[in-house]
């Protein structure tokens, strides 16, 4: 639940829910019928392929629930915690587990479930899986080297074997297709059932794989969060340009020495290019990171006018879009960026004596040498004042 609503769930309401998630995942597992050890062990025996179906449904339905709830913006991936891999002790510890599943006729999810419900011979595997732990811990320092060998830290299957996330999707929801239609053919030959499905029934098995089969197509094209937003973004900057709202260097600079509590510069240049000069003022969020949840949650709930700027304006204008796309819609883009504001405010030295041989380059000139003077004050102060700062997103730790 945490990536899930992080703010709203804490880490003791984590406990809580758990313990309710945990009552309704053993009620589901008892309903399957994987409190029997006969159905368990079916699959190994190629009898009941119970196992088999529910495993994959499972795996495919949270698979797609994660994606679409990142593709929408509900459930920040930074957060969840992915277990390392250590090739050579998973592949020993999945031998030992497929040994016991088999003789024992529990994993150790099915045996608690089964061990709740009155099951002697659960109890006794319970007791099995202590005592291995048990031994584990005992002979822990001579295995340790072994246990931590071939770490590949916490790598996804499609990354591993270097394909796309969409694409391993896709063919992974295939292949659960293919496994429920082969178990279901293999399983009726088995156990020598000659039936053939009523009507309705056979409709209602054919929708199913035809609504699956689109969710697998849906998958190959359905970028990240990160990826969704940053793209309409630079389609936006591209398309849309003449509907960005955007402000002039001189008039932000009035606003900067009148101390306009209303607007917010956001400075959308890396963070040496920030430290190196900068807008008085200003906070910086680099382009990168601003899909990053944290900054999310710092545009989203700002009550001010936003105004963005970056050397040029092709940054800004991407910023001003992604902070559209989170719901702000006052934003503004620094025409001509901080080259333009450097050169015509914090630098300005007045050379070009012919621009002030009229009224307005006269006022021009008396404003700009004004605010070059009030920017510095400006820039002392700004080094003492409290800015926002990134709050550091912490993974929360789980797994099984």
């Amino acid at each position: 639940m945490g990536p899930l609503v992080p703010e709203i769930v804490s880490g003791g309401l984590n406990l809580v829910l758990a313990i309710f998630i945990g009552i309704a995942f053993g009620y589901i597992l008892e309903q399957a019928g994987f409190s029997s050890t006969r159905k368990l062990a079916g699959l190994f025996y190629g009898y009941d392929f119970t196992v088999l179906k529910v495993f994959f449904s499972a795996a495919v339905v949270a698979a797609v629930g994660i994606i679409f709830f990142n593709y929408f913006g509900l459930l920040n991936l930074d957060l969840i915690f992915i277990n390392p891999t250590f090739w050579p002790s998973a592949i020993v510890g999945g031998v030992i587990m497929g040994v016991g599943f088999i003789v024992g006729g529990f994993c150790p999810g099915t045996s608690v479930c089964a061990t709740f419900i009155g099951k002697k011979d659960a109890l006794f595997f319970i007791f099995g899986i202590f005592a291995g732990i048990f031994l584990f811990t005992l002979t822990y320092p001579a295995v340790v080297d072994f246990y931590k060998a071939g770490s590949m830290g916490p790598i996804t299957v499609y990354d591993a074997i270097g394909m796309s996330r969409g694409l391993f999707m896709f063919l992974f929801i295939l292949i659960a297709l293919g496994a429920f239609v082969f178990a279901t053919i293999w399983e009726k030959k088995i156990n020598k059932v000659d039936e053939h499905p009523e009507k309705p029934y056979f409709k209602k098995y054919f929708i199913g794989l035809a609504i699956t089969s689109v969710i697998a197509i849906i998958m190959i094209f359905t970028p990240d969060w990160k990826t969704s937003i940053s793209d309409t973004a630079a389609d936006y900057a591209e398309t849309k340009a003449d509907e960005i709202t955007v402000i002039s260097a001189d008039e932000l600079a009035f606003k900067l020495m009148h101390e306009y509590s209303d607007i917010e510069i956001i400075d959308v240049r890396s963070a040496d290019a920030f430290k190196s000069n900068n807008i008085p003022t200003s906070i910086n969020i680099p382009l990168a990171e601003m899909t990053e949840k944290e900054w999310y949650d710092y545009i989203r709930k700002n009550v001010k006018t936003l105004i963005f700027y970056s050397d040029d304006n092709k940054d800004a204008q991407k910023a001003y879009f992604i902070a559209k796309q989170y719901g702000h819609q006052w934003n503004s883009v620094l025409d001509g960026g901080f080259t333009n504001f450097s050169q015509s405010i914090l630098n300005f030295n007045g050379d070009d004596a012919a621009s002030i041989n009229t009224v307005q380059g006269k006022w021009d000139y008396r404003f700009r040498t004004k605010a070059r003077q009030e920017m510095i004050e400006l820039k002392k102060k700004a080094a003492n004042k409290n800015k926002p700062k990134k709050k550091k997103a912490v993974r929360v730790v789980g797994g099984c």
